[in-house]
């Protein structure tokens, strides 16, 4: 099964350099708590975030291209959601155009496949234990954080290929499955729309609504507490 995954925060500019120096982590999993934290500890510090706009040309670029035959398009709030397509599926081929790398960057995320505790930040560990991933291409920022750890060791076989954009060419446009999120604890809200137009375009070139998981994989609504986004007037 050929993947196409898109994380809108992939177009950041301001996460190494800001959140992991000051990032509060007990509401790092919420976004409108941690933009509201940001808020009041920063001041307006939001209007001085900016985002790379050769980025998201980019990303728009390759998210038009899929459009056209592609088999199945679906957006997602978190990026854990892309495990409600995955499910009973095997032999996963993914392209991940990402901030991160969502493999695990703790020995808890590391383990808790033994728990079923999957996250945005471990989904792609989770596959490759249970033997379902065929192949990971990530496509990441300069400044992005590469795993570490334990990580590279022999007992590791998860093939996989970590690479720039320039330094990746895409075969073709023709997935079975095009899987873009939002991220909204990573992406700053005045930011958000950049989701939308994407969204659009899916509407624009199919003629119908997009599909748009709202609920992460571990039953978690993110419209239904402080979660996430809780108003959105761009619904399509």
């Amino acid at each position: 099964m050929k993947i196409l995954s898109i994380d809108l925060d992939y177009v950041t500019r301001y996460y190494n350099s800001f959140f992991v120096q000051n990032m509060n982590y007990s509401v790092a999993e919420y976004a409108n708590l941690l933009w509201d934290y940001c808020k009041n500890e920063y001041g307006e510090i939001l209007n001085d975030f900016r985002m790379d706009v050769d980025s998201f040309l980019y990303i728009n670029y390759i998210f038009n291209k899929s459009i056209i035959n592609s088999k199945k398009i679906v957006f997602g709030l978190y990026h854990d959601a892309i495990m409600h397509e995955l499910i009973g599926k095997d032999d996963l081929d993914i392209i991940n155009i990402d901030l991160h790398h969502d493999i695990y960057y703790s020995n808890s995320q590391k383990s808790s496949r033994y728990s079923n505790a999957i996250t945005e930040s471990n989904w792609v560990w989770y596959l490759y234990n249970k033997n379902l991933l065929k192949m990971y291409t990530w496509i990441n920022q300069p400044v992005s954080e590469m795993p570490s750890g334990d990580f590279y060791t022999d007992e590791n076989e998860l093939k996989r290929s970590f690479c720039k954009r320039d330094d990746f060419k895409f075969d073709n446009y023709d997935f079975d499955l095009v899987f873009v999120c939002l991220s909204p604890q990573y992406m700053a809200p005045q930011h958000w729309h950049y989701f939308e137009l994407l969204k659009m375009n899916y509407l624009i070139h199919r003629g119908q609504a997009p599909v748009v998981h709202t609920k992460r994989f571990m039953n978690f609504d993110i419209t239904s507490n402080d979660s996430g986004i809780l108003n959105n007037k761009y619904e399509l």
